[in-house]
């Protein structure tokens, strides 16, 4: 990649550095707190750790340290993927409402609190990055057993946190954005709209 930058200045590439928790998790840290969890999502059975509860979060805001002190200065790194609190895909305010996930994720202690204070807490888990690009990805958070239309008050919150402490270095995104939204997109789309730039 440096030697196409030298050669393409006009046109340099770089990279988001994207870290998966959740179920892509190292076995220690889905043992914080408990064994793991196994839920059932998309008749796939994943292992999960209990990336709600306090342990989890201070031992994601460690890893987030040793990156940022290795990478924030590197000029091919512009972007870090906010991923703490994700469970099963990398849109951490996405948490699936199958009863197959719910049930078990209950048991074990998860609850609303304490998962929108993971998620509002989230730019202070990254504030170890001085200089890359925060990207956050943003849904209407749902806790709820079923496909409820979640809480996008909640959302666009964190939304307004997150630019408010990092600037123009919090960049909103969404894995859907498209021309045909999903309905509990449109008004998450409307507030990015409004907040401007960057977004992806």
């Amino acid at each position: 990649m440096r030697a196409y930058n030298a050669e393409h200045p006009q046109k340099p590439l770089a990279v988001r550095l994207r870290v998966w928790g959740g179920f892509m998790a190292p076995e220690w840290a889905m043992r914080l707190g408990g064994p793991p969890i196994a839920a059932v999502h998309k008749e796939k059975t994943r292992q999960l750790g209990r990336f709600w509860s306090p342990a989890y979060r201070q031992a994601w805001r460690r890893l987030q340290e040793k990156l940022a002190a290795r990478y924030d200065s590197w000029p091919l790194v512009r972007e870090v993927s906010m991923t703490s609190c994700m469970s099963f895909t990398a849109e951490p305010f996405f948490s699936p409402g199958e009863p197959e996930v719910q049930k078990p994720l209950r048991a074990a202690g998860f609850t609303e609190r304490a998962y929108k204070e993971c998620l509002a807490n989230g730019v202070a888990d990254y504030s170890a990055w001085k200089k890359t690009r925060v990207v956050l990805s943003v849904n209407p958070v749902r806790t709820d057993v079923g496909e409820g239309p979640g809480d996008p008050e909640f959302t666009e919150q964190v939304m307004r946190d997150c630019r408010r402490q990092l600037g123009v270095r919090c960049v909103f995104d969404n894995h859907n954005l498209d021309t045909d939204l999903p309905k509990p997109l449109v008004r998450i789309y409307a507030l990015m709209k409004q907040l401007g730039p960057e977004i992806a």
